[in-house]
C-alpha cells in the first residue's frame, strides 16, 4: 500500500505536468509490482487520454509497453523464489476477486471507518479534500452561468450552453479539465474501497497524496467560487456590502489558518499514538537487555509467547538471536495465525502444511502454554478473563512481571483525549493498562 502510494504520487505529478508516458508507466508499476487494485487510479487519466484527448493507440501502445518491461523481471524474480512461475498481482485478485471466502472472513466496518480515520489522519486537511470535487464543479457551473448572463442570454439558452459546458461539449475551453483529471482517482478510489464491508487503514494509503493535492485545489478554488457566490446571494439578499467586503478581505488568510490547523492537530494526534501506544515496542526492546539474556544462556532455544497480543509483534529483529523463537498460545481469536516458511534450503519452494485461504483457526500454531519461557500480554482491569485468556499477570505462582509500560485502556479513555493530546488535559481523561512481559517461573 504504501508503495502503491509513491507510485499514485509520481503518476499524478506526471499527468499534470503532461509527461503521460511517465504516468501510465508509475500506474502500471504501482498495480504489478504494488498492489493490482491501485490500477483503479489510473482509470480517470486513461478516459481523459481516450475519450478527451482522443489517443487511444498512444495509451494502448504505453500501457503494453510499461506491462511488459515491468512483468518479465517481476514474474523471473518471483518464479525463481517460489520454485513455479507466479504473476503474484493475479494470484492477488483470483482471491480477493474470485475466492471462495467473502469480506466477512477478514472483519467487516461500518460505512464511517474511513471517514473517521480520513480526519484523524488528516483532520482539516481531510474535509478540504472531500469539499474540493463539489468545489469544482460549482466553479464550473458558476463560470459559465456567469459567462452566459454578461452576454445578454436568456434563462433556457443559459441552460442549455450550461450543460454543454459542463459536459466538455462546447467549443471554448472546459474550466476546471486539469482539476477534475487531478481530484478524480481519488473520487474513484472512495467509490470503490468506501462501499466495500471489508475496511482497513492501509487501504487509504495509495490516496494519502492525494488528499493533500485535493485539499491544495480546494484552498484554491474557493477564494474563485465565494466572490461569485456573494455577488449573486448579496444581489438577491440586498444585504450590505460591508459583509461582503469583510468576508473576502479574511480569503487570504484561510491558506495560513488550514496549515496551522493542520500542524497543531498533527501533532497532537502524533503525540496521542506514541503515549497511547508505544508499550509493545519498548517492551520488545526490553527482551534484548542483558540481564533478560543472562537467564537463558543455557537453553538451546527460548519460546517467547503471545496470546492475544500477536498482532502487534513489530518483527522477527526485535528477538535477541535465532534461538529466540516467536510462538503462539490460544486466545479468543479464531482466525488462521501466521506460519513462517521452511528453514531448509528452498523454503519458499515448498507450501506449508496447516494452511486454508477461509481463514479457519489452525491449531497446530500453538503450543501448550507450559512450554513458554517468556509471555507477552496486556493486562487490562476491566477483561473478563476466560480458560483461552486469563489474566496471567495476577498468577503470582507461576508468572513474574520482567517488565511493565503503559498501554492505553480505550474502553475507559474518552474518544477525543484519546485521539488527539491536549496539554494538562489528556492525563486525566484517559486510562492505562499494563503491557507486560512475564518470565514463567517453572521453567526458567
Amino acid at each position: 500500500s504504501s508503495f502503491a502510494m509513491y507510485c499514485c504520487m509520481l503518476a499524478t505529478g506526471a499527468w499534470l505536468r503532461k509527461n503521460y508516458e511517465m504516468a501510465i508507466f508509475a500506474v502500471a508499476l504501482s498495480a504489478i509490482v504494488g498492489w493490482p487494485f491501485s490500477a483503479a487510479l489510473g482509470i480517470p487519466m486513461a478516459l481523459d487520454l481516450i475519450i478527451s484527448q482522443k489517443r487511444p493507440l498512444f495509451f494502448i501502445l504505453w500501457s503494453l509497453l510499461s506491462f511488459t518491461v515491468i512483468s518479465v523481471p517481476l514474474v523471473a524474480v518471483d518464479s525463481f523464489y517460489y520454485g513455479k512461475v507466479v504473476l503474484a498481482p493475479l494470484n492477488i485478485v483470483l482471491y480477493n476477486v474470485f475466492g471462495k471466502g467473502g469480506p466477512e472472513l477478514y472483519g467487516v466496518e461500518p460505512w464511517s471507518y474511513y471517514f473517521v480515520n480520513g480526519f484523524l489522519n488528516f483532520n482539516c486537511v481531510f474535509v478540504l479534500a472531500l469539499a474540493a470535487i463539489p468545489l469544482i464543479e460549482l466553479e464550473i457551473l458558476l463560470e459559465t452561468v456567469i459567462a452566459k448572463m454578461g452576454r445578454g442570454y436568456s434563462w433556457p439558452q443559459v441552460f442549455y450552453a450550461t450543460v454543454l459546458s459542463y459536459l466538455g461539449r462546447s467549443a471554448g475551453h472546459v474550466p476546471g479539465r486539469a482539476y477534475r483529471v487531478a481530484t478524480h482517482p481519488m473520487l474513484v478510489w472512495m467509490v470503490i474501497f468506501f462501499t466495500r464491508p471489508h475496511k482497513e487503514e492501509r487501504f487509504l494509503f495509495p490516496i494519502y497524496p492525494l488528499f493533500c493535492l485535493s485539499a491544495a485545489i480546494a484552498l484554491q478554488v474557493i477564494p474563485e467560487v465565494l466572490p461569485m457566490l456573494y455577488g449573486m446571494f448579496m444581489y438577491l439578499l440586498r444585504a450590505p456590502k460591508f459583509l461582503k467586503r469583510l468576508s473576502l478581505s479574511l480569503l487570504p488568510w484561510l491558506p495560513a489558518l488550514v496549515c496551522v490547523t493542520y500542524a497543531l492537530l498533527s501533532v497532537s494526534r502524533g503525540c496521542a499514538l506514541y503515549k497511547g501506544y508505544h508499550a509493545p515496542m519498548d517492551l520488545y526492546r526490553k527482551v534484548s537487555s542483558a540481564p533478560l539474556l543472562s537467564q537463558v544462556e543455557s537453553l538451546e532455544e527460548v519460546n517467547l509467547c503471545v496470546g492475544k497480543e500477536w498482532y502487534r509483534f513489530p518483527c522477527s529483529f526485535f528477538l535477541p538471536n535465532k534461538k529466540w523463537k516467536l510462538q503462539f498460545i490460544r486466545s479468543e481469536f479464531r482466525g488462521q495465525l501466521p506460519q513462517p516458511y521452511s528453514p531448509h534450503r528452498n523454503g519458499t519452494w515448498t507450501i506449508p502444511e496447516h494452511m486454508n485461504d477461509m481463514n479457519i483457526e489452525e491449531t497446530s500454531r500453538y503450543i501448550e502454554i507450559e512450554r513458554c519461557h517468556f509471555l507477552v500480554d496486556l493486562d487490562l482491569p476491566q477483561a473478563v478473563a476466560t480458560s483461552r485468556e486469563p489474566r496471567y499477570a495476577l498468577d503470582e505462582e507461576t508468572w513474574e512481571v520482567v517488565a511493565s509500560f503503559p498501554f492505553l485502556n480505550s474502553e475507559r479513555s474518552q474518544k477525543f483525549f484519546r485521539s488527539f493530546y491536549i496539554p494538562w488535559l489528556s492525563n486525566s481523561r484517559t486510562s492505562y493498562a499494563d503491557y507486560v512481559l512475564l518470565r514463567n517461573k517453572h521453567s526458567l
